[in-house]
Formats: structure tokens, sequence, C-alpha cells
């Protein structure tokens, strides 16, 4: 697992790009992202999607944006419509990422998040579990 502070486009690729080599030829590439910003969100969805598309499976985490930011038309599902994964909540983002990932994938957190944290934590705890 892989946990990094990526939430721009250039970024995500380049972290999608490294894991690509890590996981080699038979293992898969998993992302977790969790989008910062809601005016962020909004402007990069499509590239952000672009992007995380070149991922074999992504989970998208609601935006982690400042309470004084709110903009109520603005969600990680923009990025989800724009051809880039599924949204979930941290609980199920854990479940997808475990009952999905199979030895040799690499799994890949991104953003800079609480929720983003909460997963790649909970599932170094599955991974080790799973590892014995």
């Amino acid at each position: 697992m892989i946990d990094s502070f990526a939430h721009h486009p250039v970024e995500i690729a380049a972290d999608i790009e490294a894991a690509r080599g890590v996981a080699g030829d038979d293992g898969r590439v998993i992302a977790v992202y969790q989008p910062r910003g809601y005016a962020r969100t909004l402007a990069y969805a499509v590239p952000v999607a672009a992007e995380l598309a070149a991922a074999d499976l992504v989970v998208l985490l609601d935006i982690h944006a400042p309470a004084w930011e709110p903009n109520p038309g603005v969600s990680a599902q923009l990025i989800a419509d724009a051809g880039a994964g599924q949204v979930a909540s941290p609980g199920d983002a854990v479940g997808l990422v475990s009952e999905a990932g199979r030895p040799g994938d690499v799994v890949l957190v991104m953003g800079s998040g609480p929720l983003a944290e909460q997963v790649a934590t909970a599932l170094g705890v599955v991974l080790q579990a799973a590892c014995g």
C-alpha cells in the first residue's frame, strides 16, 4: 500500500504510473482518492477522472474541504460522473478494496484529508492481518 498526498492531476498520474511499475505485469493498481476542496474538485473533475481511469479500480471518498467553503452542487460524484470510479464511505472503501485486492496488487491511497488517512490506516491493519 502506498499513502500519498497527491490531489492534482499531474501528481495523480505520476503516482499511478509509479504504482503500475511496482505492480508489474501481474498486479493491478487500486486507487482510493479523496478530492481536496470544492473549487478544486469543480475545476479539475474531468482531468482528475482521466488520470484516475489509468487505475484498475477507483474508489472515491468525500471531498476534504474547510467548513467555510461549502458548495452544495459539488461532490466527489463529479469525478465518478466524469468516468472514474465510485463514491464510497471510508468503511465501504476499505471493504471494496479488501474484497477486490489480490496478491501482487498495489493499493494507492491519495489525498490530503482525514478520510484518506482513515482508509490508509484501516487498510494497513487489514493487510497486516492478511499477511499473518
